[in-house]
């Protein structure tokens, strides 16, 4: 990966949580990248890795970094996490 990739999946983020002023930490181990910030009192923290060019995690059924919606739809993944059955 290169300083221009990390860059853009930290400004994606940043640019995301732009209206609420929410800092966001993009720290880069090997091949992988984790984004983590706080959002209404709850940590969210995910490992991004590079696929053909897209960011993406790592799961049965990815799910692509390309701009702010997909920040948001990834978001809204992991709140549904959190919900209890």
């Amino acid at each position: 990966m290169t300083l221009d990739q990390i860059n853009e999946l930290r400004d994606t983020f940043r640019v995301a949580m732009l209206d609420w002023d929410v800092p966001v930490s993009v720290t880069i181990d090997e091949d992988e990248a984790t984004v983590s910030f706080e959002l209404w009192l709850i940590k969210f923290e995910g490992s991004f890795f590079l696929h053909d060019g897209k960011w993406t995690n790592d799961h049965d059924c990815p799910h692509f970094i390309t701009n702010q919606v997909s920040v948001w739809h990834w978001i809204a993944m992991k709140l549904h996490n959190k919900l209890t059955a």
